[in-house]
């Protein structure tokens, strides 16, 4: 299928990331971060009339309320503050930040950030951030392209990178306890029993499915799901333990109930691209970032019914994924 992003990192920059390491380099990932302006048919002068002015703040606010929301903006390089209901931009996050990707908020109200370009003096990485957005610690072990991050109850840390498969870390620990590599990750999600579901691609153009390990990463048992998707995105789980998956080729989120053997229905519609989908704490309310469309889609769970479209109107230019600062973590 032809997208409207292009997704192609060379196979060359992780086989660099790679040297000196056992194994072969993995083929170039498909990946909706580099923005492919003659695949769009938008000349640079057309993008750029569409993109606002750099917001005001350029550092977080030290009185951020519990209705915030994280955005991470590729066009800015930075982690955009926004307040909910409002949708208005009342600080920036950019410390350690290069080519944000995924992010998430665990039960304490730190927030991770996953760069697969990393800063320039220190390279790919997962950065945290406390509830005021001070940078506290840098996850970067085995870290060649992440693209994913959750939190466990215990504040363990499972980083989903390209280059390393999944990898799990205890709370600000740089040497991970588990690492295991079942294809070309995308998403990671971990329930209360503390079993792991990974997404991935079997190859650089797609063929997606969805593992568990059942009881964690330990000796690395994974379990396939019968479920099959086109191109794996980021995932998440809800309170009924259901699996909320991104399918970007498909175009779809698609919720997966236990025993997770089919997808059981479609969160939202039309779509362009969708790479990154977040469940707030109370569960009522999805955070999808669609980069095919350069926005982030708020939507009313599980319904689905949409209640605003964040994009250049609130200072936007690429939101890759959004999370509540009051997040769902099972």
């Amino acid at each position: 299928m032809t997208k409207s992003i292009a997704r192609v990192v060379g196979a060359s920059i992780i086989a660099a990331m790679l040297a000196g390491c056992s194994g072969a380099a993995p083929p170039p990932r498909v990946n909706s971060l580099r923005l492919d302006l003659s695949r769009l048919g938008v000349s640079p002068r057309a993008l750029a009339a569409l993109g606002p002015v750099e917001p005001a703040t350029t550092s977080p606010p030290t009185t951020q309320g519990t209705k915030d929301l994280y955005v991470n903006d590729l066009g800015y390089n930075a982690v955009e503050i926004l307040t909910n209901d409002r949708w208005k931009i009342v600080g920036s996050i950019t410390k350690a930040i290069d080519e944000p990707d995924a992010n998430w908020v665990d039960s304490k109200g730190n927030l991770y950030v996953t760069d697969p370009a990393g800063d320039p003096n220190n390279g790919p990485a997962v950065t945290e951030y406390d509830k005021n957005g001070a940078l506290v610690y840098r996850y970067n072990y085995n870290s060649y392209y992440p693209v994913g991050v959750t939190t466990d109850l215990h504040e363990n840390v499972y980083i989903v990178d390209l280059g390393s498969g999944i990898n799990e870390f205890a709370q600000r620990t740089n040497s991970p306890l588990f690492y295991c590599y079942p294809g070309f990750v995308e998403g990671v999600a971990v329930d209360k029993k503390g079993d792991v579901f990974v997404d991935f691609n079997a190859t650089s153009h797609g063929e997606g499915g969805i593992v568990e390990y059942r009881g964690g990463l330990a000796g690395c048992t994974a379990t396939a799901l019968s479920v099959k998707l086109s191109f794996a995105g980021g995932m998440a789980l809800d309170d009924k333990n259901d699996l909320v998956v991104c399918d970007q080729d498909a175009r779809t989120v698609d919720v997966i109930a236990p025993p997770y053997t089919a997808v059981s229905r479609m969160l939202g519609s039309g779509y362009s691209d969708p790479l990154h989908v977040s469940i707030n704490q109370t569960n009522d309310r999805a955070y999808v970032a669609d980069v095919g469309a350069w926005n982030v889609r708020v939507l009313s769970y599980p319904t689905g019914s949409k209640i605003a479209t964040l994009d250049y109107k609130q200072g936007l230019s690429l939101p890759t994924s959004a999370v509540d600062r009051k997040n769902y973590v099972p």
